[in-house]
This record gives structure tokens, sequence and C-alpha cells, in this order.
């Protein structure tokens, strides 16, 4: 009877975790002196997917980063941990697809992801012959106020405007002076 129970004294004790991944769930049984880096190389051999792609949080204590953490210290009960990454298979396939020879491939008609087209940038000569017609023929600026090529600025871009280019194009307006106002000419006070 001794012996039995020195026996069970020196095997050390074992901890359940559960590992789960995608659908699959996987019960691990470890050491209680495994660390985190031991539990990575058993799911390396059951879900293959590598300690360097291996992402697992645990209750209550988040993403695990430290490898050396021993496996007591992730909280009971239950000892579930999910399991993030990618296969060593499906690794390979996207470094595989993304190799200078794979991109060859796709640009010269190979096999992968067709390019979305690009769309022609097509001019409609109607358009541009009736913008040339329908628009201001000139512009005036004036010269003793403060700030003229600003101003002149300011009225190549209302002339150039799409939206008034538009309006003009539909009624068919050709307009031949855009000109700044003098605002000392053309305000008036009205008193009360």
């Amino acid at each position: 009877m001794a012996d039995i129970d020195a026996q069970s004294h020196d095997q050390p004790e074992t901890h359940d975790i559960l590992i789960g991944y995608g659908s699959q769930t996987h019960t691990f049984q470890l050491p209680q002196t495994a660390t985190l880096s031991d539990l990575q190389a058993q799911i390396f051999d059951t879900f293959s997917v590598a300690p360097e792609h291996q992402k697992l949080m645990a209750p209550k204590l988040g993403l695990l980063r430290d490898t050396s953490l021993t496996i007591t210290s992730i909280p009971s009960p239950p000892k579930k941990i999910l399991l993030m990454g990618s296969s060593t298979t499906v690794v390979a396939n996207v470094q595989a697809a993304n190799a200078p020879d794979a991109a060859n491939q796709r640009r010269f008609g190979g096999t992968g992801p067709i390019k979305p087209a690009k769309p022609a940038h097509r001019v409609d000569w109607t358009k541009a012959s009736e913008s040339a017609i329908y628009t201001f023929t000139e512009i005036n600026v004036l010269r003793h106020l403060p700030n003229s090529d600003r101003s002149a600025t300011y009225l190549k871009r209302l002339r150039d405007d799409p939206g008034i280019r538009a309006v003009m194009r539909k009624h068919k307006w050709t307009v031949p002076l855009l000109s700044e106002l003098d605002p000392a000419e053309h305000t008036t006070m009205v008193s009360g």
C-alpha cells in the first residue's frame, strides 16, 4: 500500500486544457509543470499551426504572450483557450501566391485572381465643343482694386466650374463678359 501511495506522489498531476480552433475542439493533458511553450508544441502536432502563427486567448487573461507562463496560472474551471492562427498549409499557399513568379502569372494571363479593369477615359467631343461655345468669352478684372490677381483667379474658377458650364451648355448661353463689380459704384444705402 505504501508503494502505491509513493508512486502516486511521484507522478505529476495533469491538467486538462480544452483548445477551440475554428469548429474543432481538442483536450490536451499536460503536467502541472508544463509551460505555454509546451502547449504550443502540442497544438502544432494536433492542428498544424506553427507556434509563431498561434494566438491564444484565455478567459480572464486575454491574449497569452509569455511562453514561459505555466499552465497552472490559467484560470480554472474551465481551462478553455481559443486558438487563432493559420495552418502551415494555408501559410505556404499564401506565400506561394505572393511570390514574384505567381504575380507575373496573374499579370500575364495565368491563374489567380483577376484584377479589376480600369475604366478608359473617354472624351465626349460634343460636350467639349459645346463647352468651348457656351461659356464666358472674356474675363474683366478691375485693376485699380487691391488683389487683382486673386480676383482674376477667382473669376477663372467660376468660368471653368463644371456646374456652371453644364448650366450654360443646357440653356445654350454664351455670355460675352464675366466681370468684377466695383463695390463703390454699385452700393446703395437705404435709410429707414
